[in-house]
């Protein structure tokens, strides 16, 4: 018998912590990425079924070659399924394409996280993107806790991303880690591996 892919599929509930712009239950699609029409058109529907009514927003990894033709589609598939204004694509920082990518994601009015930040991250293209907000690398964060730079690195990370009105979200961290130390430097929502 053979998986379909909603079976692939898993909503993982991000736990908010501290009092971010997006509101109060959020998500991280689990075992997807954004890639063509004949997957992302269930996924969208998919998405408005499982996702509960008080969800602020639902974050969708971006795969490495999106291309800002791409966006449209993404843009048209959420709003058919009734959740563009749900939806955050988490992007790695796409380097030379950068301008043209992330005005089409304004374009499209679809909501973008910097995806994996840490302190390789070329800080001083955060303002010139328009970033909801930033998912932390979790190899950086699992080092902060035991080690001061670290830490003194990542609240350097948070208190720009703060300034710059941007949610800050770590995922796939262990859960001491994301129970005590990471909402205790501010940031908004954690999962837990």
């Amino acid at each position: 018998m053979s998986t379909s892919v909603v079976e692939e599929r898993s909503l993982i509930r991000l736990v908010r912590c501290n009092a971010p712009a997006w509101g109060s239950a959020a998500y991280e699609v689990r075992g997807f990425a954004l890639a063509g029409a004949t997957r992302l058109r269930p996924t969208m529907k998919w998405l408005r079924e499982s996702l509960p009514g008080d969800t602020a927003f639902v974050l969708i990894n971006a795969p490495g070659g999106l291309l800002a033709e791409d966006v449209g589609e993404i843009a048209e598939c959420a709003a058919d399924a009734g959740i563009v204004d749900k939806l955050a694509v988490a992007v790695t920082e796409p380097g030379a394409r950068s301008a043209s990518l992330f005005e089409a994601f304004e374009r499209h009015r679809v909501s973008v996280v910097l995806d994996r930040v840490g302190p390789q991250t070329r800080f001083g293209d955060l303002g010139r993107h328009p970033l909801q907000g930033i998912r932390l690398e979790p190899d950086f964060l699992c080092g902060c806790e035991g080690d001061p730079a670290l830490a003194s690195v990542l609240d350097g990370i948070v208190c720009v991303a703060r300034n710059l009105g941007l949610v800050t979200i770590a995922t796939g961290v262990p859960a001491p880690l994301a129970e005590h130390f990471l909402p205790e430097v501010g940031i908004d929502y954690v999962a837990v591996r």
